[in-house]
């Protein structure tokens, strides 16, 4: 018989891996949302503010491609 500690450490581990499945398939959503949004390369420094700030979805570099997807698929898992 299994004992209360790991059954309790058997549905944890099921939970937890449940909500990072469904957090992983909104980050690839989220990715896929970006292809053909940023569509020029602009390496300049730009301000921005704070929190929350951002260029045009149009230009940027790879890091912002990354930041916007991540920022797309994890607001949308915190606001639910």
């Amino acid at each position: 018989m299994l004992r209360p500690l790991t059954l309790f450490a058997l549905f944890s581990f099921l939970v937890l891996n449940s909500i990072l499945e469904a957090q992983s398939i909104q980050v690839v959503e989220a990715a896929r949302e970006q292809i053909g949004v940023t569509t020029s390369y602009d390496p300049n420094y730009r301000s921005l503010s704070y929190p929350n700030g951002d260029i045009p979805r149009e230009s940027g570099v790879c890091t912002d491609v990354v930041i916007r997807h991540c920022a797309t698929a994890y607001n949308s898992t915190f606001s639910n």
